[in-house]
């Protein structure tokens, strides 16, 4: 809040999760996510590639977008 678009684009994940203090290990990608919705709402289309669990797969909308080969296996009962 009360930023320019030019420093609201420089933020990472760990400066826009910063005021709600440390956040356990199983949320760090609430940051990231958030990240990734303030960089697509300003136009710049992705997020930073660095995270704390050194994941650099790029944003979830990317991941989702990816294709995907999945393999199916009947189970005998």
């Amino acid at each position: 809040k009360g930023k320019s678009v030019e420093e609201a684009k420089a933020l990472n994940s760990e400066e826009l999760s910063e005021s709600l203090g440390p956040l356990p290990p199983m949320k760090i990608h609430c940051g990231q996510l958030v990240e990734g919705a303030l960089k697509n709402a300003l136009g710049t289309g992705e997020a930073s590639d660095s995270t704390e669990e050194g994941n650099a797969s790029g944003s979830l909308i990317q991941d989702m977008q990816a294709p995907k080969k999945v393999k199916i296996i009947k189970l005998k009962k």
